[in-house]
Parts: C-alpha cells; structure tokens; sequence
C-alpha cells in the first residue's frame, strides 16, 4: 500500500466546500483544516505510485477553487 501526505491551498471563500469535496475522493482519509501556507491537508492511500498519482493529479487537483498542492509520498520503513 502507497501513501501520501497532501495539502492545499484555496480561494479564501471556498475552504470549507473544498474540504467537503476532498472527503468524498476514494483513497483519501484523515481530512484536516490547518493554518499556515496551506489550507487543507490530508493522507491518500493506493495500491500503487500511479494509483496515488491518479487521485492527486485526476481527482484532486481538478477540484475548482484549489490554487497550489503539496504532496509527500511516504517512504516504508520497516
């Protein structure tokens, strides 16, 4: 299993909607407000790197009113 931290940052306005909106993305959990440069940051999980890529660059990112996104793939460490 693959997973990643993102965060987001929105139009002003639109912070609340955009939170609702992640929450319903399959894969995504752990659905956070937070202060600072970003707005909203959460963790994806997938099967895959290119099933993790998908939800951020397919799902998340089309979001309208999203303006920047961080993402941080975790490294296994057993």
């Amino acid at each position: 299993m693959e997973k990643a931290f993102v965060c987001v940052s929105t139009a002003p306005s639109s912070m609340l909607r955009v939170l609702q909106k992640i929450k319903t993305v399959g894969g995504v959990e752990e659905v956070e407000m937070v202060y600072g440069d970003y707005d909203v940051c959460f963790k994806v999980k997938a099967e895959t790197i290119n099933g993790l890529k998908n939800i951020v660059n397919e799902r998340i990112r089309r979001i309208d009113d999203i303006r920047k996104t961080l993402t941080t793939i975790l490294v296994q460490s057993e």
